[in-house]
C-alpha cells in the first residue's frame, strides 16, 4: 500500500500503515478512555484560562471557505445536524467535543463561552473590530439535550444568544420563535460549545471556525470580513493546533482563501490535515491523475495528507437521512468507480470515520507532546500570581485594630522627629538650615550705604550742610519718619524711612518663602512617616484619606504661621520701636564703627586719586591705593571733618535699629514654627486623624473595613488575581492527576 503523504501521527495512522477497518467498536471504546481524559483535560484547562498565558492548547481547528462543505463535514464527524436555515451557522465558532460513553445513552451539554466583550461604540479599526478579548473566559451552561432531534433547534438558539451580547441567554432559550428576534451583531468570536456523549465513538475535540468570507452585503459591515479573516488566522497561528482544511472538489484548489491563510503562517501547513469534500460534484471528465497527485502529496501538499469524505446531498438531507445511513451511503459511494478502481490504492483515505479516527489519534499525540510544557507554564504562572498577590493583601479580620496600630506607629514617629531624638533628627536639622537661610535673607535686606563721595559733591565749591530732624533723640521711642518738607535754601535730610526698608520684606516675599519651605519640609516628613506606618495599606482608602487629612492639617497650621508672620511685619512697619536700649546701643556702635572705617578709607582713596591725577602721575591700581589708605595713619589723621558725618550717624542709627528689629522679627516667626507647629504635630494631629477617619465612632469596625479595602481598580484586580490563582491551582491539580495516570496513557501511546 502506497503512503499518500508524510505523517506525524504515530503507528496508528490510517494513511500510513494500519488499516482502520480492523479496529472494531470495542477497540475504539478502549481507545477512547485514555484519549477522553486528555481531551477533557484540555477543555478544562482552557476554561480555567491557561490558554490566556500565551500557551495555545492542543486543539483541532476546522478551516474552509464558504460553500466548501465544511458544515456537512462537521455533521459527518459528530453525527449531529447543525442549523442551516437561519444563516447563523457561519457567524460564530462552534466547538464540538466527542466523548465515548459506557452505555447506549446519547446526550449533549450546550454551553456558551464568553471570551470576548462587545462595545457597539468602539472603533472598527482594531484587529477584532468592536470585540475585545477578556482575560479569562466565562462559560455559561445553556441547555442539556437528551433527544438528538432537538439539538439543531437548541444550537440555533445558542447561536442567537451569542449574536446578541449582553442579553440574558435564557431569553433565547425560552423564546417561542427565536428567528423572530433581531440580531445585535452579524458575527461573534464567542463560541457555542457542544459536549456530545455517545457510545462507540472516539474522543475528539475540534472547533468549527466561520468560513472565510470575501464581501458583506452592506458596506457598513465590511469590517467583518477582516475580523473573520483575523480570527481564523489567529487560530491557524497557534503552534499546538492541528488544522483540518476542507476543500471542495467542485472548486479550483488554487482559489481557496482558507488555504491561503494557512500558507501565510509559517509552519501551519505541516500541522494540516486536508479533507476533500463534495466528491460527487467532481467535474465530469476530470482525470484521476490530478486527484492522485494531491493524495500522494505532489500537489497542494499538506503535512498530514488528504482524506476524501462524501456527505449527504440536499435530496438526502430533505429526506431526513440518519447519520448511520449517511455513512453506509458514503461507503457505497467509494465502492464505485473510479474510487475502487483507479484510486483503489487510496481507499484508506476515503470516508468520514477514517478521518475522525485519525484526528483523534493525532490530537492525542499532540496533547501528550505538549503536556510537559503546559505543566511548566502553569507552575511558573502560579508563582507569578503568588508574587503579585503579596502586594495586594486581603483586608484583615481586626480592621479597627490594624488602623489604630498604624496610627499609633505614626504618632510615635512624629513625636520622635518633632523632638529631634537621635537618630530621628532629620526634621530638626532641616528646620535649622531653613532658619539660618531665613536669617541670611533678612540680613541682606538691611539698608546699605555707598561710602564714596557722590561725584557732583566732589566738584562743588560750596558743600551744603545737612540737619537731622528727629521726633525724639531717645530710643524709648525711636526716631520716626517725618513728612515735613525741606525749608528755605537749606537741604533737609530726614531719618531713613524705616517703613520703606521693612516694606521690602513684603515685596521680596522672604517670610512667605520661609513659611512655604517649612511647610514643604514638614509635609514631606509626615508623608514619609505615614507611608512607613501604612506600608501594608498604601493602596487603600485608609492611606489616601489619612494623607489628605494630614495635608489639610499642615496647610492650616502653616497658614496660621503666615498670618503670624504678617502681623509681626505689620507691627515693625507701623512704628519703629524698641525698649531694648542696650541691644540697640550695641548694634548702633558696631554699625557706626564699620561705616566710619569705610567712609574714612573711601575719602583717603579719593584724596590720593586726586593728588596723583593733579601731579600727572601714573594711576596706580585701586587695590594698592586702598591698601595705603587703610595703613597710612598719618594721612587718615590729617583728613578734615567729613561733610557727610551726620549722614553716617543717621545710617548707623538706622542699621543699628534694623539689626534689633530683624532679630526680633526672626525670633517671632521662627518661634511660631518651632513651638506652635511642632507642638500641634505631636499633640493635635493624632486626634485630628482619628476624628477625620471616624475610627472612634460606634461603627468604627465597619468603617475600618471600608478604609482597609483596596481602591476600586486594585480591589477588582486583587479579586481577579485570587480567581486566577484558584483556577491555576485547579489546573495544577488536574495535571497532577493526569500524571498519576501516566502509565495508562503512556501504554496507549506505545500501543499505537
Amino acid at each position: 500500500m502506497t503512503s499518500p503523504s508524510p505523517s506525524t501521527g504515530g503507528a496508528f495512522d490510517v494513511c500510513t500503515g494500519v488499516d482502520p477497518r480492523r479496529i472494531d467498536t470495542e477497540d475504539i471504546d478502549l481507545l477512547g478512555r485514555p484519549v477522553q481524559k486528555l481531551v477533557q483535560l484540555i477543555k478544562e484547562l482552557e476554561q480555567l484560562g491557561v490558554e490566556a498565558r500565551n500557551l495555545p492548547l492542543p486543539k483541532i481547528i476546522v478551516v474552509g471557505d464558504q460553500s466548501a462543505g465544511k458544515s456537512s463535514l462537521i455533521e459527518g464527524i459528530s453525527g449531529i445536524k447543525v442549523p442551516r436555515s437561519d444563516g447563523t451557522c457561519t457567524r460564530c465558532p462552534l466547538e464540538i467535543t466527542l466523548y465515548s460513553s459506557q452505555d447506549t445513552a446519547w446526550s449533549c451539554e450546550v454551553s456558551l463561552q464568553q471570551k470576548f466583550s462587545f462595545d457597539p461604540n468602539a472603533s472598527t479599526d482594531g484587529r477584532y473590530g468592536k470585540w475585545h478579548e477578556d482575560h479569562t473566559p466565562t462559560t455559561i451552561r445553556f441547555a442539556t439535550v437528551t433527544n438528538k432531534t432537538d439539538l439543531t433547534g437548541i444550537i440555533s438558539r445558542a447561536q442567537w444568544a451569542t449574536l446578541n451580547p449582553g442579553d440574558d441567554p435564557k431569553k433565547y432559550l425560552n423564546a417561542d420563535i427565536v428567528e423572530a428576534l433581531p440580531l445585535a451583531v452579524e458575527f461573534a468570536p464567542n463560541k457555542v460549545i457542544l459536549d456530545l456523549t455517545a457510545p462507540g465513538q472516539p474522543s475528539l475535540s475540534f472547533i468549527d471556525l466561520p468560513g472565510v468570507i470575501r464581501q458583506m452585503t452592506t458596506h457598513k459591515d465590511q469590517w467583518l470580513v477582516k475580523l473573520v479573516e483575523n480570527f481564523v488566522a489567529d487560530h491557524i497561528k497557534q503552534g499546538n493546533s492541528l488544522i483540518l482544511l476542507a476543500r471542495s472538489m467542485e472548486s479550483d484548489f488554487a482559489n481557496s482563501s482558507g488555504a491561503a491563510l494557512i500558507d501565510q503562517c509559517n509552519g501551519a501547513i505541516d500541522r494540516t490535515v486536508g479533507c476533500l469534500t463534495k466528491p460527487d460534484r467532481w467535474p465530469p471528465g476530470s482525470r484521476t491523475q490530478s486527484i492522485q497527485s494531491v493524495l500522494r502529496g505532489d500537489a497542494f501538499a499538506v503535512g498530514h495528507g488528504y482524506f476524501i469524505t462524501k456527505q449527504p446531498d440536499q435530496l438526502e438531507l430533505n429526506g431526513e437521512i440518519s447519520s448511520a445511513e449517511a455513512r453506509r451511503n458514503e461507503m457505497a459511494f467509494f465502492a464505485q468507480m473510479p474510487w475502487s478502481t483507479e484510486l483503489a490504492d487510496f481507499q484508506d483515505c476515503f470516508g468520514t470515520f477514517k478521518l475522525r479516527d485519525t484526528l483523534s489519534v493525532k490530537l492525542t499525540k499532540q496533547i501528550l507532546v505538549t503536556l510537559p510544557r503546559i505543566s511548566k507554564t502553569v507552575n511558573a504562572h502560579l508563582e507569578e500570581i503568588e508574587t503579585e498577590l503579596a502586594g495586594y493583601p486581603d483586608p484583615p479580620e481586626n480592621a479597627l485594630g490594624k488602623v489604630l496600630e498604624a496610627l499609633n506607629v505614626f504618632r510615635n514617629s512624629v513625636e520622635k522627629h518633632s523632638q529631634g531624638i537621635h537618630p530621628h533628627n532629620e526634621l530638626r536639622n532641616s528646620l535649622k538650615e531653613l532658619n539660618n537661610t531665613f536669617h541670611v535673607s533678612l540680613h541682606k535686606l538691611r539698608p546699605g550705604l555707598i561710602v564714596a563721595t557722590p561725584e557732583k559733591f566732589r566738584q562743588a565749591i560750596d558743600i551744603p550742610t545737612f540737619s537731622l530732624l528727629s521726633d525724639d533723640d531717645e530710643f524709648g521711642g525711636t526716631p520716626c519718619p517725618s513728612s515735613s518738607p525741606s525749608t528755605g535754601g537749606k537741604k533737609t535730610f530726614r531719618l531713613l524711612d524705616v517703613r520703606d526698608t521693612l516694606s521690602k520684606l513684603t515685596a521680596s516675599g522672604v517670610p512667605g518663602e520661609y513659611i512655604d519651605a517649612v511647610k514643604e519640609e514638614v509635609q514631606t516628613t509626615l508623608d514619609q512617616l505615614l507611608e512607613e506606618a501604612c506600608a501594608l495599606w498604601l493602596n487603600t482608602a485608609f492611606f489616601t484619606e489619612a494623607k489628605k487629612i494630614i495635608k489639610g492639617f499642615v496647610s492650616k497650621a502653616m497658614l496660621k504661621q503666615l498670618e503670624h508672620a504678617k502681623r509681626a511685619l505689620t507691627l515693625e512697619q507701623r512704628k519703629p520701636l524698641t525698649l531694648n536700649a542696650e541691644g540697640f546701643k550695641h548694634h548702633h556702635d558696631r554699625e557706626l564703627k564699620i561705616l566710619l572705617e569705610g567712609r574714612t578709607t573711601a575719602r583717603l582713596v579719593e584724596k590720593l586719586e586726586n593728588t596723583d591725577r593733579a601731579a600727572g602721575r601714573i594711576i596706580v591700581e585701586p587695590s594698592e591705593r586702598k591698601k595705603k589708605a587703610k595703613t597710612d595713619q598719618k594721612a587718615r589723621a590729617d583728613l578734615p571733618d567729613d561733610p557727610f558725618g551726620e549722614e553716617i550717624k543717621v545710617i548707623a542709627k538706622v542699621r543699628g535699629y534694623h539689626d534689633v528689629a530683624l532679630l526680633r522679627f526672626l525670633d517671632h516667626v521662627v518661634q511660631g514654627v518651632e513651638v506652635e507647629v511642632l507642638y500641634d504635630l505631636e499633640n493635635n494631629l493624632p486626634q485630628q486623624l482619628k476624628a477625620g477617619l471616624e475610627v472612634e465612632t460606634r461603627d468604627a469596625q465597619d468603617r475600618c473595613k471600608e478604609l482597609l479595602a483596596e481602591d476600586g481598580e486594585r480591589e477588582i484586580h486583587r479579586k481577579t488575581l485570587h480567581k486566577e490563582r484558584a483556577n491555576f491551582i485547579m489546573a495544577q491539580q488536574k495535571l497532577a492527576r493526569i500524571g498519576e495516570q501516566g502509565e495508562n496513557i503512556a501504554s496507549f501511546d506505545q500501543a499505537e
